[in-house]
């Protein structure tokens, strides 16, 4: 997650970009690299979707993140694509269910 120290979490393309060094991306790399799937509110869902399946880059970041599969926890919200499933109520639940599945593998 991009945040600002007082709390911005949004918009981190109008403000990250003089703060972003060598460092931030290998974290960022090593943080999306150690995933299995992205987890997403509906928000960000649409903005993410309108933009990652147009991306390409040299280390393969957006590879992974088009090929990861995505979570979108709506309730108004019915369909989703991009390789996305849509979560409209229990969220704890779910989360719980999809992470006990994987780590029983």
């Amino acid at each position: 997650m991009f945040a600002t120290i007082d709390g911005v979490v949004e918009a981190p393309d109008k403000w990250s970009a003089s703060t972003w060094t060598d460092e931030a991306e290998t974290f960022k790399r090593e943080e999306l690299f150690a995933n299995d799937a992205v987890l997403l509110r509906r928000l960000s869902y649409k903005e993410f979707a309108g933009a990652w399946p147009f991306i390409t880059d040299e280390p393969g970041f957006a590879d992974r993140m088009n090929g990861l599969p995505k979570y979108v926890v709506s309730r108004t919200t019915d369909q989703a694509t991009w390789n996305a499933a849509v979560i409209k109520a229990d969220l704890a639940d779910r989360v719980s269910t999809r992470r006990h599945r994987t780590t029983d593998v």
